[in-house]
């Protein structure tokens, strides 16, 4: 026959006796030509020199037909290309728009054979998501297959399947064309099991092999060759053949032929029996060819729209923020139900003129002359019941509107709803589904589509998921970004470089294929602005101020607790007043948004409440629970929007609302809230934005840096502390030799600072000058000499002092004893860091005393996951170990830890300082192994995050060579301990007990390693003078 296209076997116009008009189109579709055949497409239906497509079957159908036989490159023994289906069937689709081009609505039949199945069902997924294609797949009534394998039978893969057919024909199959024809053949079928509403609009003829290939058995068994339809929709065949005899008959007589020509005829004509049920389609536009992933909620919103309700409407709600894709979901729901409903009606509700106009078109459309909307939901509710209907209502985001309004009244018909608002779930409480991301999989197809990248290497997959990552996974972003890749003007790896740099740029550029409504994700968020911007209210107002204040801080999880933290910080800027460069002024309170209400006397969250409620309702935050506190969040797009949003001004301005905000938070409050857990992302969001450089410090903000400085502090965030420091000192042009009165909560900061990063010497030093200048500005009970002193105790204890430690601390706590009530944080304070420095000197009895009063007072008045409670519960375990009371000090020690790995950062210092002590309790309770592992594990993080220098690194890693010890790894032991003391013989007095621990721990080490060395020399020849030095262990 002739080369590869589309040939008319037999065409009822020329070739039978009345020369009908063909009514029919029937094409026929060969499967892989294994042996290179010439003819295979003809021989594929041929036995005995019939080829039974042209010589029996047009007689005897009922409708005249012309029948055709499509002829393609299947020889895998010829070239690798013969195995891709999507190219055959794009051919097959093109053949067949040009040979129907006068009758494209003629009703089709295929007529497949083995894999020429898969080429055919790749065909009708590709011409759904061709638009001009879309006649075919309507003109397409009945799919005929004969042993195709549709999905894996017998617990194989469909993959599994083909190649099983491969080998069939093909002796000595090529290992590398049978992986690719799998993976061909696997991505096909899900292509197609992903579009499995296309077998609503037809009729499907399954028939399967009935016996054995020689030795090979069955080939495609009826669990693969067969669909499982539900109804009527398929026939499932049997037939007395093998893989290949299944579609040969030589004789229009024989039993097997009888069987299938009748099967066909009888098919054929109910197929055309079934009438198109669509008769109405108002929907905007086609689905975007890049549609990608939502199988399942596409599955769930179908489930309840065509459920049976006869006693009530049927809805749904899909809730989401702008561009993740709400409108793409129901034109693809609409698409796969198009022939489920009478009536398909789509309007936009963005607006009262556009739902009015929308429908007033249906009205129009089903008969009516109305011009109201009362009109189009009166003709929709009296449609008769035979005729279902789908209205679907897209954009009903303005919170103020109550969308109730556009529903028909009565039971009858579908309506499926899109909103920004999640409120708009009430109006179908059993049908609704917030649109989340897509899947990571999904997003990189769509990423790479977009893109025109063809190319899944693990290098090109890793590149789009850092594009991913910044852009949150946002549909319509990951459209802009493949869009803007695949105009060449920057490649897929430089995308989140040109992002950081271009956000504006990108955010505003316009998709010119496939737009959605507003073409941008910078016009779809601006679309929520414009709302607010109209609905000119107080609360309208304050959700715009709200959004200026998050905009500097980081957008997740916000604590929505931070703001009533500085409104009480307000409060008690009017009651203690001070001309300290660490005092807040009523210049910082006015930086409070007015819905703070930041100079009423009496905390009112309602306005805020309100703020938060609204622009929830326009997807733009998102509340949530965490640990028990409301926070909010928002997606990062959005973040990036609000800023982009504002000029150079406003953005300082707001910057400037964030910073009073955080610094007011904990002005005059010594009592610490659970959210302030939240708050260290925020704080190191603002600082990244603030102007830390020469020349950049204003008056207003020098208090407002000492506050927040504190909170790093407190946060343990020691490096970003260092730092703000360090541009503190060189903006005012202050040093540690000439520290003065009017910089004293500077130098306070740096010398608690200093003792954190281990500069124990340069802390004492500082508080032993904050200590002197204090007494001569202070009276003995002043809360800040008392402080300062505190803080000066706690330096000498840490640098080995601990007498002078003591002996200052208990003048501390004999004043606070007598000015403080008993549950004030501050006479807690200085009363745990005694019983400390009790237990450094050996008075074991005196420090566990004090530490159960500090722990009860503690346990009674705070919360489990507080921090003094869970510091002085930490002392007291640590006292209990000192005393032999290792099993208290393990129960104690086990709950701080689990409440500190579940409330903070794994390096976060207290979370690791518990692990460390907790190991060291395991190790006295003979948990060795255990002991190590913890040990090990804490060493590795401070070996990350702490200076080589660092008195905590330091001390993990000595007890780690004190377990490796007692676990008899003493060449480890040995090594760690010398890497111990190297680092203190330089760091500390030879008199430190520090210092002299690890000298003794290492000679200990060192005499083990002997002992063992001379049992082993006692029983073994030596073969050297001197005994081998252990060599260093590689942890």
């Amino acid at each position: 026959m002739a080369g590869h296209g589309l040939h008319v076997l037999f065409d009822s116009s020329e070739d039978s006796p009345d020369h009908a008009v063909a009514e029919i189109d029937i094409v026929a579709v060969h499967g892989l030509n294994f042996r290179n055949n010439p003819n295979h497409a003809r021989d594929t239906w041929t036995a005995g020199g019939n080829l039974w497509l042209q010589d029996f079957l047009p007689s005897k159908l009922t409708k005249p037909a012309r029948v055709m036989l499509f002829s393609y490159n299947s020889s895998p023994a010829m070239d690798a290309a013969a195995i891709k289906l999507d190219d055959h069937a794009k051919t097959l689709l093109q053949l067949l728009n040009i040979e129907r081009e006068n009758a494209p609505q003629r009703p089709l039949v295929f007529v497949c054979h083995s894999l020429g199945g898969l080429v055919v069902k790749e065909a009708l997924v590709e011409a759904n998501l061709d638009t001009t294609c879309k006649c075919i797949i309507e003109a397409t009534r009945l799919l005929v297959f004969f042993a195709t394998p549709h999905r894996g039978g017998n617990y194989a893969g469909i993959g599994e399947v083909v190649a099983k057919i491969f080998r069939v024909g093909s002796r000595k199959p090529n290992n590398k064309l049978l992986d690719a024809l799998k993976k061909n053949s696997d991505d096909a079928t899900k292509r197609f099991e992903q579009s499995r509403h296309l077998y609503e609009h037809c009729l499907v003829v399954n028939f399967f092999e009935g016996e054995s290939y020689g030795n090979l058995g069955i080939i495609v068994d009826r669990a693969s060759a067969t669909l499982g339809l539900p109804g009527s929709r398929e026939k499932q065949v049997a037939t007395h053949a093998d893989h290949s005899s299944i579609c040969k008959f030589d004789s229009i007589n024989s039993l097997a032929c009888r069987l299938v020509l009748g099967t066909i005829v009888k098919e054929v004509d109910r197929a055309l029996e079934i009438e198109p049920r669509n008769v109405h389609w108002l929907v905007p536009r086609s689905v975007n060819s890049m549609f990608t992933g939502r199988r399942n909620l596409i599955t769930k919103i179908k489930k309840v729209l065509v459920s049976p309700a006869p006693r009530a409407q049927r809805r749904f709600v899909l809730t989401g923020m702008g561009g993740q894709g709400k409108s793409e979901v129901c034109l693809k729901v609409a698409d796969e139900l198009r022939e489920q409903f009478w009536g398909v009606f789509w309007v936009d509700v963005s607006s009262d003129s556009t739902a009015k106009s929308g429908l007033v078109a249906i009205a129009k459309l089903l008969g009516s002359n109305g011009t109201e909307v009362d009109d189009a939901r009166r003709q929709l509710s009296n449609v008769d019941p035979k005729h279902p209907w789908l209205l679907i209502l897209d954009n009903a985001d303005n919170p103020k509107v109550d969308y109730q309004q556009y529903f028909p009244t009565g039971t009858r018909g579908a309506v499926l709803i899109t909103s920004r608002n999640p409120e708009c779930q009430n109006y179908a409480p059993d049908g609704y589904e917030d649109l989340g991301s897509l899947d990571k999989q999904d997003c990189i197809h769509l990423l790479l589509q977009a893109a025109k990248l063809a190319s899944e290497s693990p290098t090109v997959k890793s590149n789009a998921e850092n594009v991913l990552e910044i852009l949150g996974s946002h549909t319509l972003a990951i459209l802009q970004a493949g869009a803007y890749i695949a105009q060449g003007a920057c490649t897929l790896s430089e995308y989140p470089g040109v992002f950081q740099t271009q956000k504006e740029r990108l955010l505003r550029f316009n998709l010119t294929q496939d737009q959605s409504r507003y073409h941008n994700i910078y016009a779809t968020l601006e679309a929520s602005a414009e709302l607010l911007g109209t609905l000119q209210s107080e609360c309208a107002q304050d959700s715009l101020c709200l959004l200026q204040v998050l905009s500097p801080l980081h957008y997740e999880k916000i604590p929505l607790d931070l703001f009533k933290g500085s409104w009480t910080g307000a409060q008690n800027v009017q009651k203690y007043p001070g001309d300290k460069i660490s005092d807040l002024t009523n210049e910082h309170v006015s930086q409070l948004p007015d819905f703070l209400e930041p100079h009423s006397h009496t905390w009112d969250a309602f306005r805020m409440s309100e703020a938060v409620n609204l622009l929830e309702s326009l997807a733009l935050i998102r509340k949530s629970n965490t640990d028990g506190k409301l926070t909010v969040s928002m997606h990062p797009l959005i973040h990036s929007w609000i800023n982009l949003r504002q000029d150079a001004i406003q953005r300082d301005e707001s910057l400037f609302k964030s910073q009073c905000i955080i610094a007011l938070s904990r002005y005059y409050q010594p009592y610490w809230e659970p959210y302030q857990y939240h708050i260290g992302l925020h704080i190191l969001s603002v600082l990244q934005r603030s102007s830390l450089t020469h020349g950049g410090l204003r008056d207003s903000l020098l208090p407002v840096y000492v506050r927040i400085g504190q909170l790093l502090d407190e946060l343990r965030y020691d490096q970003k502390l260092e730092e703000l420091l360090q541009y503190l000192f060189s903006e005012l042009r202050i040093d540690d030799d000439n520290m003065s009165e009017r910089f004293l909560p500077i130098f306070d900061l740096s010398a608690r600072n200093a003792r954190t990063r281990g500069n124990i010497k340069r802390s004492v030093k500082l508080f032993e000058q904050i200590v002197r200048i204090g007494r001569t500005m202070y009276d003995e009970t002043h809360p800040a000499r008392l402080a300062s002193q505190h803080e000066l105790a706690y330096a000498y204890l840490e640098n080995g002092q601990t007498k002078q430690a003591i002996n200052l601390l208990e003048q501390v706590v004999k004043v606070r004893e007598t000015t403080l009530d008993k549950t004030h944080p501050d006479r807690l304070a200085s009363q745990h860091e005694l019983a400390h420095a009790y237990l450094e000197n050996g008075q074991t009895k005196q420090a566990i005393n004090l530490s159960e009063q500090v722990v009860k007072v503690r346990e009674t008045t705070l919360d489990e996951m507080h921090p003094s409670r869970l510091a002085s519960q930490h002392g007291l375990a640590h006292a209990y170990l000192e005393n032999g009371q290792t099993k208290q000090a393990i129960n104690l020690l086990e709950q701080v830890v689990k409440v500190r790995e579940t409330t903070l950062d794994e390096m976060h210092p207290s979370r690791l300082a518990s692990q460390h002590e907790l190991a060291s309790a395991y190790l006295e309770n003979g948990q060795t192994e255990q002991a190590v592992d913890l040990f090990e594990y804490v060493v590795q993080i401070q070996e990350t995050t702490l200076d080589k220098t660092h008195p905590d690194r330091l001390a993990s890693q000595h007890e780690l060579a004190r377990a490796y010890l007692q676990n008899g790894q003493i060449e480890q032991a040995i090594d760690l301990f010398q890497h111990v003391v190297q680092i203190r013989e330089t760091t500390l007095d030879a008199t430190h007990p520090l210092r002299l621990i690890s000298e003794c721990r290492l000679a200990e080490a060192r005499l083990a390693y002997a002992e063992i060395d001379g049992s082993h020399h006692a029983s073994t020849p030596s073969t050297s003078v001197e005994s081998p030095v252990p060599q260093k262990s590689r942890r």
